[in-house]
């Protein structure tokens, strides 16, 4: 791997690095996180919290641990939502390089003619 001296106690790499998501996939996530998992969120840790007089009461902890579900599974949506982002990148990417790969193929046959 290459790399370069960025300064005394820095080390940077020379590759490419990856580029950053387009304008659209961040607003696609600040919307989702904003519009959808925060208030989820929120609204789970208000039950989950505003109503504990004693937790140590049996009947309390048996709620506190529903809730709990009720959260993970709301972080298992937005890890959801991450993978779905994710595996719609790649494909795009996938179709980026399959155009270029064919463009080279229909250069290298025809001659470079149209």
């Amino acid at each position: 791997m290459d790399y370069e001296l960025v300064s005394s106690n820095a080390i940077q790499h020379k590759k490419a690095r990856e580029p950053l998501p387009t304008h659209g996939q961040f607003l696609s996530v600040i919307e989702y996180i904003l519009c959808q998992h925060l208030p989820s969120v929120l609204h789970a840790q208000e039950v989950m919290y505003s109503h504990v007089t004693d937790p140590r009461d049996d009947s309390m902890l048996l709620e506190m641990r529903k809730l709990s579900k009720k959260q993970n599974e709301i972080m298992q949506q937005f890890s959801a939502f991450g993978q779905e982002r994710y595996e719609e990148d790649v494909q795009v990417e996938r179709e980026e390089k399959n155009e270029v790969e064919e463009d080279f193929w229909h250069q290298f046959k025809t001659g470079g003619k149209s």
